[in-house]
Formats: C-alpha cells, sequence, structure tokens
C-alpha cells in the first residue's frame, strides 16, 4: 500500500559530495530518509534568516 504524499512541491539541487555525505549521515542517525533530512535543513536556514515559510 502505497503511502498518501504529504508534501507535493519538489525541490532539485546539485551538491558537493561532502555536502549529501553529511545529509546521508545525518538520515542514518537519525534513522529517517534524506528528504525528512534535507526538509528540516532547509526549514532551519529559513528560520536563521527571519524568514518564515
Amino acid at each position: 500500500m502505497i503511502r498518501p504524499r504529504k508534501y507535493k512541491e519538489t525541490l532539485i539541487a546539485q551538491v558537493r559530495p561532502e555536502t549529501r555525505r553529511i545529509v546521508e549521515d545525518l538520515a542514518m542517525e537519525n534513522r529517517t530518509s534524506l528528504s525528512d533530512v534535507t526538509r528540516g535543513l532547509i526549514c532551519e536556514a529559513i528560520r536563521a534568516r527571519g524568514l518564515e515559510a
């Protein structure tokens, strides 16, 4: 059974291998997906700039 998608928008970014490894490591440490980690990092960066999404 396929679960319904929570998010409908998509971003694609080309990153350095080091960045990809960091995201992968965080995902493994937290037992979550690359998408969850990436969303969290983007949200933190937005809040750090004083913006609200």
